[in-house]
């Protein structure tokens, strides 16, 4: 319980700052450092799976992040 409160207080301070959750900055930090990396080794770098990866990847591009 404390580790989820401590992951939605972190998700509020960057969804504030960078207008970003800490999945998609996890996500930004995985694409800069593996450029031209495929879905699937974002998804299983981030331990999410393919309808979750394809659903951070539209949003990100929604908001301007890809």
């Amino acid at each position: 319980m404390a580790q989820r409160k401590l992951f939605n207080h972190v998700d509020k301070v960057c969804e504030d700052e960078f207008d970003a959750s800490v999945t998609q900055l996890a996500a930004l930090l995985y694409i800069v450092k593996h450029t031209g990396c495929l879905q699937k080794d974002l998804a299983k770098a981030l331990s999410l799976n393919k309808s979750a990866a394809t659903g951070l990847i539209v949003r990100m591009e929604k908001n301007g992040l890809l």
